[in-house]
Order: structure tokens, then sequence, then C-alpha cells
């Protein structure tokens, strides 16, 4: 079932291909606001840096999930 799920074809491309873009966008994210408020060029509340960041690691969690549950 979740090997169906996880190499689903969407627009030529596997269904997983598009969630560890997602996670990596989120973590390069999380990164840039972090990295831009302590230089001073980003005028980003701290909230939005724990939010992007506990993005990241659900998207990072069930991207693993999916891919681990695949072979299982």
């Amino acid at each position: 079932m979740f090997t169906e799920l996880t190499y689903h074809m969407v627009f030529g491309l596997p269904l997983i291909v598009y969630g560890g873009i997602f996670t990596l966008l989120s973590f390069l994210a999380t990164a840039v606001v972090a990295y831009g408020s302590r230089k001073g060029f980003l005028q980003v509340d701290v909230k939005w840096h724990y939010l992007l960041a506990g993005l990241s690691i659900v998207a990072g969690l069930s991207h693993a999930v999916f891919a681990l549950l695949a072979y299982l």
C-alpha cells in the first residue's frame, strides 16, 4: 500500500521526490530566516524560525517514514 503511494507518479516523478524537495526547501528557509535575522537583513520574528523548524522536522520525519515503509 505504501509503495503505491510513495511511488505514485506526479508530473513524471514519484511523489517521494516532491516530499524530499519540500523538506529541503523547508530546511533552507529555516536557515535563511535564522541567518538573515542574525545578520540584520531580515526583520523576522523568532517565532517564524521556530515555526519553520517544526515544519521542517515534521516534513523530514514524514518523508523518512514514507521512504522506509515503502520497503516494509
